[in-house]
């Protein structure tokens, strides 16, 4: 029994001591593991504050870049609105400039239409005037042909009756003539007056068919 109870003692002193040596390693591990925890907490703060540095710069960055950004949209926005108000201006100027050359258009074209009404009615006017003068110069051309009809039958008439009376003169000078010298006389002096009478009535003949 005494050597059973020895052997439960160093069995018991085994199992105590391969306790407490798996309890040192249990605490070295746990210390171990406790120092990695704090190495990768320390780590993590340190990334966790690089990161915070990091995005305080970048906040700095784009609040920068937004005070910038502000100050480049303001600008723009003032020259977009002065632009756009030049544009307003240029463009009420040219719509103005273009209703004036639409109302200098207009009177041009009122003032063209009134001279070329007055055109037309001076062409019809005169249109008329000479049909009138065609009538009148259709109507003259008929008299005139008419008087020198009549011109010319008086003329062949009395040209007639002067060779009559010529004939008549010549038969009875001739007659005359046989009785004395003075007939004869008087025979050359009928001639005379009857030449110059045929000459007298060819011209007024000819100017008659000339006229």
């Amino acid at each position: 029994e005494t050597r059973e109870r020895q052997k439960d003692h160093k069995v018991l002193q085994s199992d105590v001591k391969r306790l407490a040596e798996e309890a040192q390693s249990m605490q070295t591990l746990r210390r171990q593991a406790e120092e990695g925890l704090r190495e990768q907490i320390y780590m993590t703060l340190q990334r966790l504050e690089q990161a915070q540095e990091t995005m305080l710069k970048q906040d700095s960055e784009i609040k920068a870049s937004v005070g910038e950004l502000s100050s480049w949209l303001s600008t723009e926005s003032a020259t977009r609105k002065a632009a756009c108000e030049q544009l307003q201006k240029e463009l009420q100027q040219d719509a103005a400039a273009k209703e004036e050359l639409v109302s200098v258009a207009n009177k041009g074209m009122q003032r063209v239409t009134a001279k070329v009404e007055d055109l037309r009615s001076a062409l019809r006017e005169e249109s008329v005037e000479r049909e009138e003068l065609r009538s009148r110069v259709e109507q003259q051309a008929v008299q005139t042909r008419e008087a020198l009809d009549e011109l010319r039958s008086c003329s062949e008439r009395r040209e007639a009756d002067l060779v009559e009376r010529v004939n008549q003169v010549v038969e009875a000078q001739r007659q005359e003539l046989q009785g004395s010298k003075a007939k004869h006389l008087q025979l050359q002096e009928a001639f005379e007056e009857l030449r110059r009478a045929l000459l007298a009535a060819s011209l007024e003949r000819r100017n008659g068919e000339e006229g």
